[in-house]
């Protein structure tokens, strides 16, 4: 039986230290608002130098998740849509890979699916089996247009034009 071993890469203490305070403040235990304590006693209880705390600390500015207050100390951040890819951030904290969230997807359409064939209506199916009938002809290479979907049909050409796709 073959495991997934991936190779050990050496991690710096400042990148250990910024995946703990991130850890805080995605899990909500600091709360937007809240200030970290002083550099130095973050530096002592976490057995490491005032440099890594701040190399962590600024990282953690740039991201969007602290912000530093002139005479006042570091403060957490609310949290926004700004701090960069909310899917791309979710999944580099739980470590998943793309084939995790193919999978997720996979899932979330299933169940999309799913939902929406049980609240479809009757002019709901009749419009996916005119889609249907117009996919078909598409892989023909000819297709006639009819009046079906204004909103999917070239306006410039007449009903009953032959349009050919390639």
């Amino acid at each position: 039986m073959k495991t997934p071993l991936k190779p050990v890469k050496p991690r710096r203490i400042s990148d250990q230290v910024f995946d703990q305070l991130k850890e805080l403040i995605v899990r909500g235990q600091l709360k937007p608002g809240e200030q970290l304590m002083p550099e130095r006693e973050l530096a002592e209880t976490l057995g490491v130098s005032r440099t890594t705390v701040r190399d962590a600390i600024s990282k953690l500015v740039v991201m969007g998740y602290l912000e530093h207050r002139q005479g006042q100390g570091t403060f957490v951040r609310k949290p926004t849509l700004t701090n960069g890819n909310l899917l791309a951030e979710a999944m580099r904290f739980e470590d998943a890979t793309l084939k995790d969230l193919l999978e997720f997807r996979k899932g979330l359409e299933c169940n999309a699916a799913a939902v929406g064939a049980h609240r479809a209506m009757d002019d709901d199916i009749d419009m996916l089996r005119k889609t249907r009938i117009w996919n078909e002809r598409m892989k023909t290479g000819i297709l006639v247009r009819k009046p079906m979907c204004p909103s999917i049909w070239p306006s410039r050409l007449p009903p009953e034009t032959p349009c050919r796709f390639t």
